[in-house]
């Protein structure tokens, strides 16, 4: 769905997301009605196959400079890389694998909150 048909149908405290891929998508989601870009992905990632080249935390780095708003980081995002990612210029971390292939997902997450 187009982010202006979302806004659209969605009440003003919904948050709307969208996934950036190239240096074009980061241009463009400036002059959209969302609240965060997802920098997708940072990291090669088995649950993301479909997606261009990973970005990188270099590529985090330049997505930060390109936009005032909010960025989500998604893909490859683990503990012992979350906080590079954070420093890179990311806001926020979005993970699935880390916690879902986890032995302990409750363990995982715990870990990600340590680190």
């Amino acid at each position: 769905m187009a982010p202006e048909e979302a806004r659209r149908l969605l009440p003003p405290h919904v948050f709307i997301g969208w996934s950036v891929e190239t240096p074009a998508d980061v241009a463009r989601s400036v002059a959209l009605p969302v609240d965060y870009p997802g920098v997708s992905p940072v990291f090669a990632t088995p649950t993301k196959t479909d997606t261009k080249a990973p970005w990188g935390v270099d590529g985090l780095r330049r997505v930060r400079a390109a936009t005032p708003l909010p960025l989500v980081a998604i893909g490859g995002i683990h503990p012992a890389n979350a906080r590079e990612v954070l420093r890179a210029g990311a806001d926020g971390t979005a993970v699935v694998s880390a916690l879902c292939a986890a032995d302990d997902p409750c363990a995982a997450a715990r870990s990600f909150c340590r680190r």
